[in-house]
């Protein structure tokens, strides 16, 4: 079994993926052939492991090296497919954020996308690493739901702002760089805005730090608002 394992990982690593990356060279654009240089490695490593796994398991070895070589291979699986599956979700969305067709991956809602990704990916290996060392996964989730309502009560004005963030970088109310008054007569320049936060930088160079929870909530006077870039300023003059 180890010696087919090596085999089939030698062929995979010598003759299939050579061919396959002649095949994908012919393609217009890059993203197959960034994806299959990514892929390379943790398929060849999956073969060899999975031949490794299977002469392990026929071998006459006592009961807790079976479990402890089983879950130390199928972690280092998980983490090569972790890593292989980061580092694509961004080269695709960078590839959908350049295809003018696909409106729904944008600059405003590129990082949004970019962190669910992140975060299903994660939650996907730590579940699949629980699985691997034969932990009951149930128990995990009923103690992580547990936990998740003390920490949402705990942190709701955080979590208030964190929806916030993403309802203002999606629907796009205000954009980096335009000049907003907001209806307590806080006025300033937008210079960021994250998941937590909007930063304005007032005509005296004062940084303000607003909540999206309360920017979210407020009535916004859009400044620069319209076809023009630049920004209306009203001034009081008086005449002698």
């Amino acid at each position: 079994s180890v010696f087919m394992g090596v085999l089939f990982a030698f062929m995979l690593q010598k003759i299939l993926i050579p061919a396959t990356e002649r095949v994908t060279a012919r393609t217009k654009v890059d993203i197959d052939d960034n994806l299959l240089r990514i892929a390379q490695w943790p398929i060849t490593v999956t073969v060899l492991i999975i031949g490794i796994i299977h002469a392990i398991s026929i071998s006459d070895v006592s009961p807790f090296w079976h479990k402890a070589f089983h879950g130390g291979s199928l972690t280092i699986i998980v983490l090569l497919w972790t890593n292989a599956a980061l580092h694509s979700s961004s080269l695709l969305l960078q590839f959908f954020l350049n295809k003018e067709s696909i409106y729904i991956v944008n600059q405003r809602t590129l990082p949004i996308f970019h962190l669910l990704l992140r975060i299903v990916i994660v939650t996907t290996s730590i579940y699949l690493l629980l699985l691997a060392w034969g932990i009951n996964v149930m128990l995990w989730i009923t103690s992580a739901g547990v936990i998740g309502i003390a920490v949402a009560y705990a942190s709701q004005d955080t979590l208030s702002s964190l929806f916030a963030g993403v309802a203002i970088l999606s629907d796009a109310p205000y954009r980096l760089n335009e000049y907003l008054i907001l209806e307590d007569g806080t006025r300033g320049r937008v210079t960021h805005i994250g998941f937590r936060s909007t930063r304005l930088m007032t005509m005296n160079d004062i940084e303000i730090i607003i909540p999206n929870s309360t920017m979210a909530n407020a009535q916004i006077i859009n400044m620069s608002g319209g076809d023009t870039r630049l920004a209306r300023i009203e001034c009081i003059a008086s005449v002698a």
